[in-house]
């Protein structure tokens, strides 16, 4: 999984929690992000949220003020079989992408 971001959150993929870079983060500008405890780690398979602010629809995740369009198409996404998905992949339309 490729690190994303839209304007309402952004996520940063390691294989284990451990392997988060918190320490560059903190060092280039999020220390107030982990200080006021408004970050979440979620795991990828069983996932689930321990903020309030964040909702999760395998395989997508959104702010919930995340506006209804960007949740429905990412809705639409998860009802598609993986042969479409794949199918829409190799024409360059990556559906696993940030939603906008």
């Amino acid at each position: 999984m490729q690190h994303q971001e839209d304007n309402e959150i952004f996520a940063i993929a390691a294989m284990n929690p451990d392997e988060l870079p918190v320490d560059e983060l903190k060092e280039n500008g999020m220390e107030p992000v982990f200080a006021s405890e408004n970050y979440d780690v979620v795991h990828r398979y069983g996932a689930k949220s321990n903020v309030e602010w964040l909702e999760i629809k395998q395989p997508f995740m959104w702010h919930i003020d995340c506006s209804q369009k960007q949740k429905d198409k990412a809705i639409d996404v998860t009802k598609m079989t993986m042969d479409k998905i794949m199918e829409e992949s190799e024409k360059g339309n990556n559906l696993f992408n940030v939603i906008k």
